[in-house]
């Protein structure tokens, strides 16, 4: 298993080279194909515990994209999950998604370790216009990940329950999460 602070600071560099870019909004499109998925986000349950501000987004406000992305270190491997907003829609999320774990096929549990990256006091980030926002994860890279065929979390926030949907490859742990902000590069 990797040390959770050689891993924490691909995913800060990676955070920290979005905040105050000036970039423009428009992100790159994600890659088709088998190395991405697409679903509208679904709540199922309520596991998330905290307390979400009254423009916090509702699931069914956005959409949700998985995708692996080219790491910037050769021993790791980058996911990124895409939050778009639906027409019309300005919410706001906070943080990394709770509760977040892989599944395999059948909607089981897999054995994944997962780590927030650390990021102190998270920004408050709106999502509006269609213009996505993004969460990154990185994880050791090898040839023995578990078989992730999906990927649950509650919303940075903790609003509308447990939400599935389609990962795109094999992952091992220790996945480290960032918070959500900004796409980079």
């Amino acid at each position: 298993m990797r040390p959770a602070h050689l891993i924490a600071p691909v995913v800060a560099a990676i955070v920290l080279s979005a905040c105050g870019t000036g970039g423009s909004p428009e992100a790159p499109d994600l890659p088709d194909g088998p190395s991405s998925a697409a679903s509208p986000v679904d709540g199922t349950g309520p596991r998330g515990t905290s307390t979400p501000p009254d423009d916090a987004c509702a699931p069914e406000q956005l959409t949700v994209t998985t995708a692996e992305r080219p790491a910037p270190v050769a021993d790791e491997t980058l996911f990124v999950l895409r939050f778009t907003p639906g027409e019309g829609v300005t919410c706001a999320l906070r943080g990394a998604p709770e509760d977040l774990e892989f599944l395999d096929a059948n909607g089981n549990a897999l054995p994944v370790e997962v780590t927030p990256a650390p990021n102190g006091d998270p920004e408050r980030v709106v999502l509006t216009g269609g213009v996505p926002k993004v969460v990154y994860l990185s994880a050791p890279k090898r040839e023995d990940g578990q078989p992730a065929a999906k990927v649950g979390f509650t919303l940075p926030g903790g609003l509308g329950g447990f939400t599935t949907h389609d990962w795109p490859a094999p992952v091992t742990g220790p996945v480290t999460v960032a918070p959500i902000g900004d796409e980079v590069g």
